[in-house]
């Protein structure tokens, strides 16, 4: 679906854990057990399902994360490079493990997470060099499940050598406004817009309106689940209707969306037709169960838009 040469590579800075995941009925209430789940393994971690998200549409993407020096961490390792993912910049420390997440998912698609973070909370800074000096990149992805330092200084590194930064707000930490003013496509869902907004009554609009005038960002992209996503483009504002789909499971339809809209925009697809498709594919994703089990690839996206031209 998009080019994958050397000129429209990705480089994803993020984290990735191996997901323990028990579906059921419901979600236990606190000192509540739910009996009769069922388990299933997979990986996951929001910048691991991203970069797999956006090679599975057929860009190039290189990672930068760190694993721990045990069987999850070199299983992750392989699990990557069945994805076509330049792994040269993931590094395994064996002060860590590698990270879990504890997943539970109920008969509406609904789902908790704890998370323990391991060598993800390795990762620094100075790991993100040797992937800028290793060749040019047309775009930079990153998320919140990785040190706020780590992040920033990031930032302000991709900033300075021109590479274009998309940042996914997720988890939601507030990042200073310096920082952010060097992000050129934003990301987040209501209740992140909101808390960045700083907008006492809020509705996306504004939200969204508020935060370009704060930061300048010329493109901020807002999910609103079932409602569909909000584009604020320069202050316009586009809203895209979501698709009618069932859900099953949404624990990797965040990550879906930010890979597919990542590599439109590093093959240099309109914003707008890359938010389309990065919609499709997040509507296959939630009709599936698991994190990186869930992500289509580009065949399948293509298959489901024209099923609903037909």
């Amino acid at each position: 679906m998009f080019s994958a040469d050397d000129e429209s590579r990705i480089l994803v800075i993020g984290s990735a854990n191996t997901d323990h995941i028990v579906f059921s009925e419901h979600l236990p209430r606190p000192g509540e057990t739910v009996s009769g789940g069922r388990y299933r393994q997979a990986f996951g971690g929001k910048g691991a399902n991203q970069a797999v998200a956006a090679s599975r549409a057929g860009a190039g993407v290189s990672m930068v994360a760190c694993l721990g020096f045990d069987s999850a961490g070199d299983s992750y390792l392989e699990n990557l490079k069945r994805n076509g993912i330049d792994i040269r910049f993931v590094r395994q420390d064996e002060r860590a493990s590698s990270g879990i997440a504890l997943i539970m998912v109920d008969e509406k698609g609904e789902n908790c997470i704890s998370v323990a973070s391991g060598a993800n909370l390795l990762l620094h800074a100075g790991d993100v060099q040797p992937a800028l000096e290793s060749g040019a990149f047309s775009l930079a992805l990153l998320q919140m499940e990785i040190p706020l330092e780590t992040i920033e200084k990031s930032i302000s590194a991709l900033h300075l050598a021109g590479v274009p930064i998309m940042l996914n707000m997720a988890p939601f930490f507030p990042l200073d406004e310096a920082v952010l003013k060097k992000v050129s496509i934003l990301v987040v869902n209501e209740t992140e817009a909101a808390g960045l907004s700083g907008q006492s009554v809020f509705s996306p609009e504004e939200a969204a309106r508020a935060l370009w005038q704060k930061t300048g960002i010329a493109a901020i992209v807002i999910t609103l689940g079932a409602e569909g996503v909000l584009l604020c483009k320069s202050g316009e504002i586009i809203r895209f209707q979501a698709f009618k789909v069932e859900v099953r499971d949404s624990t990797a339809a965040g990550d879906t969306f930010c890979g597919y809209l990542a590599a439109g925009i590093s093959a240099g697809k309109k914003l707008e037709q890359s938010i389309r498709l990065a919609q499709a594919a997040s509507a296959i994703c939630v009709g599936r169960e698991g994190a990186q089990p869930s992500i289509p690839n580009a065949g399948e996206v293509l298959a489901f838009l024209k099923a609903l031209k037909d």
